[in-house]
């Protein structure tokens, strides 16, 4: 047989980045491929597997070019499905490296263990010359600028991309973005402690669907978990406010800006949500016409000015005379949306609007808390969909004095601006900014008009929340379109031709498992 063909190395790599991509074969010269139709079919194989992978794909958009004036003629599809690869290469790359430092981790192991004449267990080892990654630690620093705590930090997350399949295999074809992989490991991890094996797996197989279904965010990845990891550390009575109270701390550590230093109070959530609330509300006063302070820097003045009784560094003299006012005067409301069953003592996690998830246990402090006026308000929701129905305004507890505000209730108003009611049911049915992705508060949003008003109706059906950043690029930005579906669904239209959706806050208090997992 011929020597002049081609043939795919079983290892070894070539000097370009597409040869350490999944697929992507080094080649020798060994076989001629057009005498062999075995070969020529296994070459016809990975041809394919190359030019369906994400690098292919990639590559095929970017090519060899370093001018970024190409671009120039590139649609809007093809710019966008170029950022979408170079990110899912991200991930991929990052499941590459985690394999690689696994198999160098392989070998020191072996290394260290042929070194050592008596064989013992490094596990019990005494005399500090056995290593749990086998030294491998500073040797990978210095070769990737790190800092060893860094590489043991990865190191941990190729464990668990080792240990957890599912994640595994989505982050090996580029379907997780990079961090969120990481995050998701990382409750995979706490809810190991806590649930069996089984359904552990089913938890981590429906999480990587849901993630993978459409863009999620890190921050709805952590509140979704954390939701359910509230609700089994309740069921197994390992949730101990008074124990994990004991690490309530106050530190000061020195911000990246000259001049500013962030202080940190790590605080049981009936106290940190208590006193954000306060702030909040002290900082929604009326103020001077002449005070050109953001709600934010009012809120810094008004904390230090009610902890030291003094005016702060950039505060207002009257500052002092609102905090001594406020307690006899100051409103504020907790919204909490808590199951009745829970509020009675039963465990499922509740919801604190602005803030996520928190143990049903803190959620009955707050609504139990007085005064009256100060108290948590519990709010109404579908328990198969999670979308609010209702908010309830109540005085002491729970009771049959309990007076339901419901959305379906309310009626269309023919001012432009919204009533304070249907703002507050506006905040509360949105929870944030409905712009895809855009997790602002929504009592720190606009009330838009979705059609403008007079055309169109100031109506709970008419009417969404959006930072003054989107509701800009929504009134403003060309190609941009937006509608509103009677269940609230927002649907926005891109100058692109792509259709985003998003949905009114879910208030459901679990997430979902399927139905053949055993229960806890």
């Amino acid at each position: 047989m011929c020597s002049t063909g081609v043939r795919p190395r079983e290892t070894g790599t070539t000097g370009t980045l597409g040869s350490y991509a999944e697929g992507m074969p080094a080649w020798d010269t060994s076989r001629d491929p057009w005498l062999d139709e075995e070969w020529e079919a296994l070459v016809a194989e990975s041809r394919e597997e190359v030019r369906r992978s994400h690098w292919s794909r990639f590559m095929r958009l970017y090519g060899d070019e370093a001018d970024s004036s190409a671009t120039a003629t590139l649609s809007d599809d093809e710019l966008l499905a170029r950022l979408a690869d170079a990110e899912a290469l991200t991930t991929q790359l990052m499941a590459l490296q985690a394999r690689a430092l696994r198999q160098l981790r392989e070998r020191r192991l072996a290394e260290q263990s042929s070194a050592r004449p008596d064989h013992h267990d490094p596990g019990t080892c005494t005399r500090g010359c056995c290593d749990g990654d086998g030294w491998i630690t500073l040797e990978v620093a210095q070769a990737l600028a790190l800092s060893e705590h860094q590489v043991g930090r990865r190191l941990d997350a190729a464990d668990r991309l080792e240990r957890y399949e599912a994640v595994g295999a989505a982050a090996r074809d580029g379907l997780l973005q990079s961090w969120t992989a990481t995050k998701l490991l990382e409750h995979l991890d706490e809810l190991a402690e806590h649930v069996p094996e089984d359904r552990l797996a089913a938890i981590e197989q429906s999480t990587v669907a849901w993630l993978t279904d459409r863009p999620r965010t890190v921050g709805q990845l952590n509140a979704r978990l954390r939701r359910l990891l509230l609700q089994v550390r309740d069921r197994d009575g390992s949730d101990d406010g008074a124990l994990t109270a004991r690490d309530r701390r106050v530190r000061v550590i020195p911000a990246d800006t000259s001049g500013l230093a962030t202080l940190v109070a790590r605080l049981p959530e009936a106290d940190a949500v208590a006193i954000a609330g306060t702030l909040r509300a002290l900082a929604e006063l009326p103020v001077e016409p002449t005070d050109e302070r953001t709600r934010e820097q009012r809120r810094c003045d008004l904390l230090t000015s009610s902890l030291i009784g003094l005016r702060a560094a950039f505060g207002r003299d009257g500052d002092l005379d609102l905090v001594a006012r406020a307690p006899g005067s100051l409103s504020v409301h907790l919204d909490v949306t808590i199951p009745v069953t829970s509020l009675t003592g039963g465990d499922a996690p509740a919801q604190v609007p602005g803030y996520g998830p928190v143990p049903a246990s803190t959620a009955r402090a707050l609504a139990q808390a007085g005064p009256d006026d100060a108290s948590a308000r519990p709010l109404v929701y579908d328990p198969a969909s999670g979308r609010l129905l209702g908010a309830a305004a109540r005085r002491g507890r729970m009771g049959p004095g309990t007076c339901i505000r419901w959305l379906d209730e309310v009626r269309p108003s023919p001012a432009y601006a919204h009533p304070p009611v249907m703002e507050r049911l506006l905040h509360l049915r949105d929870g944030t900014c409905r712009a895809p992705g855009c997790t602002r508060r929504a009592s720190a949003c606009d009330c838009d008009h979705v059609v403008p008003h007079p055309e169109g109706p100031t109506s709970l059906d008419n009417s969404c929340c959006l930072c003054r950043r989107h509701h800009r690029l929504k009134t403003h930005a060309p190609g941009w379109s937006l509608s509103l579906a009677s269940d609230g669904t927002a649907t926005w239209l891109t100058p692109s031709g792509r259709t985003l959706t998003t949905e009114p806050a879910d208030y459901r208090d679990s997430v979902e498992v399927p139905a053949d997992v055993p229960p806890f």
